[in-house]
């Protein structure tokens, strides 16, 4: 029951723990990599959708071609659209502190941004044609 002299391995940096704090930092590597890497999937993702509820009800395309439509000018306006999300993001952890009452205000906004986002891409929407009086006698 004696206490091992320094450097007998012993210590509290002995070598499995060394090694293990190795393995943990090139781990940490890795799963830094991965988030990234994930985060950039998301972020294409998101732009498929970002657009296709609006072309698909104001502009009158199918699913598939407002989800594809979506992607490339997403890909196209990726810049704008990031800055666009952070900021969403960066508004949504404020919102979801009062018990996510500030989701009431959030949603609109959220909301707004995706149409005057979709209206600056694609402008304004097709008017409809006119309707005609009838004649009259």
């Amino acid at each position: 029951m004696g206490v091992s002299p320094p450097g007998a391995g012993g210590g509290l940096l002995s070598q499995p723990a060394a090694e293990a704090g190795q393995h943990a930092a090139a781990a940490s590597g890795t799963v830094g990599v991965l988030l990234l890497v994930m985060a950039v999937v998301m972020f294409v993702v998101s732009l498929c959708y970002w657009f296709a509820p609006a072309l698909v009800v104001l502009n009158g395309v199918s699913a598939w071609q407002a989800i594809r439509g979506s992607l490339s000018a997403g890909l196209a306006n990726w810049r704008p659209l990031l800055v666009a999300a952070l900021a969403l993001g960066l508004l949504l952890i404020p919102a979801l502190l009062p018990l996510g009452l500030g989701l009431l205000l959030w949603i609109p906004v959220a909301f707004v941004t995706a149409y005057t986002s979709w209206r600056d891409v694609f402008g304004q929407p097709a008017a409809p044609a006119p309707v005609e009086a009838p004649a009259q006698l």
